[in-house]
C-alpha cells in the first residue's frame, strides 16, 4: 500500500507486492483485495475497509468497482497532521510504502517512542523489504535508522540487525562502500551496547539476555576494534578453563575466527575434534565458517567432509561458507567438486540437499549467478529443485539490488 498526502488529503493506493523484482516481472496477475485499513495519528485511530476509505464519512455502498479497491483518499484534520501510521499494530498482511513526506514525519514518533515496539518494528521491516524489492531506495531505509538510534526493544533491534546483515552482504566485496559502512553499524548500535555492556545485569529483562549475542556480533564484524578485544579476552579466558556466558560462547568464537589465523584454525579444530557435548560441536562448527583466509577455508571444505564431522552437521558448514563473503567463490568449487558426494549424502530426499544449494544466496555478484545457473542445467538435484529455483530468484534479485543502489549508498555512507 502507497501512502501520500498532499493538502491534507491522505491517499492510499495498493497494488500486489513482490519481494523479488524479478518476480514481479515474471508474474502479470492484478489480483486486487479489500484490505482493512487503520489509520493511527497523534490523536486518533480509525479503521476502515480500503475501498471505503473515501465514503467513510458518507453512505455505505453494498457494491464496489475495482478502482474503489486499488485507491482511496481521506482527508486528515490539521491537528493529527504530526504523523500518520497506516496500520496500527501491523494487524493487517500488507506492506506500506509512505512517500518521502510521511516518513520524514514519522522519524521522531519512533526516536521519541511515541509509537509502540510493533509499530516502530513495521515501519524498519516494511523499509527494508521495499528497498530489496526495488520499491524505495536502500538509503531512504538507511537515512531512517538514525530515529532508532535509542531504541531498547528486542523485536525491533532484531529487525533492524538483520537488515543491515543483508545490506553487508550486499555490498561485502565493494571496500570503499564496506569500509563506510562497518563505521555507520558501529555508530548505529553503540548506544544499546554500552546500555546491555557485555555481562548480564541482575534484574535485566529476559529479551536484554537475547539481545546481547545479536548486538555484539553485529559491532564485531563491522570492525568493532573494543568488541574485537573483548572476545578475544574471554576467549583466553575459555581457553584456559575459565567460566564465560554460555549465550555468548558461540558469538566470541565466530569474532575470534573472523580475526584469526592458522593459530586460530588448528586450536578450533582440536575442540571441534575433542569436544564431547554436540551443542558445543555446532558453536565450534559455524566458528570456522568466519575464517577470512581462502586457505582455511580450503581447509574447512575438507574437514567438513572428513570423518571427523556427522553427516548431518557438514550441510551447516558447508553453507556457512557461503554465507561467508570472503568464501563464495569456495563455496561455488566446492559445491562442483563434491556434488556426487552430496547426491550420495543427501539425495534421497529431506531437506538436507536443499539446504546446500542455498548456501550462495545471499551474492550478489553475476559470476556466482552465471556459474550457479549453468552448473544446474546439468546436474539434476533430486527434491531440490524448488530450493534452486528460489536461490537463482535470489540471485538475479540481489545483482539488480547492488546495480540499482550500490552508487547511492556509497554516497550516503561517505558523509
Amino acid at each position: 500500500v502507497r501512502a501520500e498526502i498532499k493538502n491534507n488529503t491522505l491517499t492510499l493506493s495498493q497494488e500486489r507486492f513482490f519481494a523479488s523484482p524479478v518476480s514481479k516481472l515474471k508474474n502479470k496477475e492484478k489480483t486486487l483485495w479489500e484490505i482493512p485499513i487503520s489509520i493511527s495519528t497523534k490523536n486518533s485511530t480509525q479503521k476502515f475497509f480500503l475501498s471505503r476509505l473515501s465514503q467513510a464519512d458518507g453512505p455505505r455502498r453494498s457494491k464496489f468497482s475495482p478502482e474503489n479497491y486499488t485507491t482511496a483518499k481521506k482527508e486528515i484534520s490539521e491537528e493529527n497532521l504530526n504523523f500518520v501510521k497506516i496500520n496500527q499494530n501491523e494487524s493487517s498482511f500488507f506492506r506500506t510504502a509512505y512517500s518521502q513526506e510521511l516518513l520524514e514525519m514519522l522519524n521522531e514518533p519512533v526516536a521519541s517512542k511515541t509509537l509502540s515496539p510493533v509499530d516502530r518494528l513495521g515501519i524498519v521491516r516494511d523499509l527494508f523489504a521495499l528497498s530489496e524489492a526495488g520499491i524505495v531506495p536502500t538509503v531512504d531505509v538507511l537515512e531512517f535508522l538514525s530515529a532508532y538510534k535509542n531504541e531498547d526493544s528486542y523485536i525491533v533491534w532484531t529487525e533492524i540487525i538483520g537488515g543491515l546483515a543483508r545490506i553487508d552482504q550486499l555490498i561485502a566485496k565493494n571496500v570503499i562502500a564496506k569500509e563506510n559502512f562497518d563505521k555507520f553499524v558501529i555508530n548505529l548500535l553503540t548506544p544499546i551496547f554500552t546500555k546491555l555492556t557485555w555481562d548480564k545485569i541482575e534484574n535485566e529483562n529476559h529479551t536484554d539476555a537475547l539481545l546481547r549475542p545479536l548486538v555484539i556480533s553485529r559491532l564485531g564484524h563491522a570492525g568493532d576494534l573494543k568488541v574485537l578485544a573483548e572476545a578475544k579476552k574471554k576467549f583466553n579466558i575459555l581457553e584456559k578453563g575459565g567460566e564465560v556466558d554460555a549465550d555468548l560462547r558461540s558469538v566470541i568464537y565466530s569474532l575470534v575466527a573472523s580475526n584469526g589465523s592458522e593459530k586460530e584454525y588448528k586450536t578450533f579444530i582440536l575442540k571441534y575434534i575433542t569436544e564431547a557435548l554436540h551443542e558445543e560441536k555446532n558453536r565450534i562448527g559455524n566458528a570456522l565458517t568466519n575464517f577470512k583466509q581462502d586457505k582455511i577455508l580450503c581447509d574447512v571444505v575438507h574437514f567438513a567432509l572428513s570423518g571427523d564431522v556427522r553427516i548431518q552437521d557438514t550441510v551447516s558448514i558447508i553453507s556457512g561458507i557461503g554465507i561467508n563473503p570472503l568464501g563464495r567463490d569456495i563455496w561455488m568449487k566446492c559445491l562442483k567438486t563434491n556434488w556426487q558426494t552430496f547426491l550420495t549424502r543427501y539425495g534421497d530426499g529431506g531437506m538436507a540437499l536443499s539446504y546446500v544449494v542455498k548456501g550462495i544466496g545471499a551474492s550478489a555478484e553475476k559470476k556466482h549467478l552465471a556459474e550457479y545457473k549453468k552448473f544446474f542445467i546439468t546436474h539434476p538435484a533430486p527434491g531440490a529443485e524448488r530450493a534452486i529455483a528460489q536461490t537463482l530468484e535470489r540471485l538475479e534479485s540481489n545483482v539488480l539490488w547492488l546495480n540499482r543502489d550500490l552508487k547511492d549508498i556509497t554516497k550516503f555512507l561517505k558523509k
